[in-house]
């Protein structure tokens, strides 16, 4: 597989990994929120931790393929290229990120206070 190809994989598994978090849209204080809401449901708890765990492993993706685009990776240069595949997948996750999760079945949290949609 290309190195630029690689890189566009890396990009867009973390797009993915961050649209999973809802990272671009949500407050720590609606994160916190949520937390406790779902403390109290446990269906809700359960696809937390689903949702979390494969925003995991969508971030582990594109770090091993921001790694294998790289021909000699040296510490400081992986660093900066995965930081940069992080940015580049929350631009990603700012354009796409709401239909991706309307598309998989993620309701929206709303921000304001008010219940959420059913």
């Amino acid at each position: 597989m290309p190195t630029v190809l690689r890189l566009a994989a890396g990009i867009v598994c973390a797009g993915i990994a961050l649209s999973l978090w809802d990272i671009g849209s949500r407050s720590p204080v609606a994160v916190v929120r949520s937390v406790l809401a779902a403390a109290r449901r446990p269906s809700r708890l359960v696809g937390g931790i689903v949702r979390t765990l494969a925003g995991i492993g969508y971030a582990v993706l594109a770090i091993a393929f921001v790694v294998l685009a790289l021909p000699n990776p040296e510490p400081g240069l992986v660093s900066a290229f995965i930081i940069g595949a992080f940015l580049t997948g929350l631009i990603f996750e700012a354009l796409v990120g709401a239909s991706l999760r309307r598309l998989i079945g993620i309701r929206p949290v709303p921000t304001d206070g008010s219940p959420p949609e059913r």
